[in-house]
């Protein structure tokens, strides 16, 4: 058995109708979860046992109106986790380097760079 919820505590169901005009939520008895339908593509878009925020979140994250929003904020993090790589690398390769420097001064020797795995410890 199934019932059409059209208001709610939370006011859910405007909110999912702000996202898409076509979304309704039902409240399946037997099953004791909300499942959240689309008119427009006939199915069920989401199933929860709950009606909370997460619902909403996840919706306004898979709609395709927003999705041009969406995509600037995931290149954006992307483009800060690049950065941040980029620079740890950097900063291991310096560390590197200078300890090449220290050992190079210490015994007075030239350094292979190109044959640094290969090093022969004394």
């Amino acid at each position: 058995m199934k019932k059409i919820i059209k208001r709610d505590l939370f006011n859910i169901s405007k909110r999912l109708k702000k996202i898409d005009k076509n979304f309704y939520i039902v409240f399946n008895k037997l099953k004791r979860q909300f499942e959240i339908y689309n008119k427009a593509q006939k199915t069920i878009a989401y199933v929860t046992p709950f009606l909370n925020k997460v619902i909403v979140t996840k919706a306004y994250k898979t709609s395709p109106k927003f999705a041009s929003k969406i995509f600037k904020e995931i290149m954006e993090q992307n483009k800060q986790i690049s950065n941040s790589t980029q620079q740890a690398i950097m900063e291991q390769n310096l560390e590197r380097f200078k300890s090449y420097i220290n050992y190079a001064n210490k015994k007075n020797a030239d350094i292979n760079f190109f044959d640094t795995n290969k090093t022969k410890w004394i």
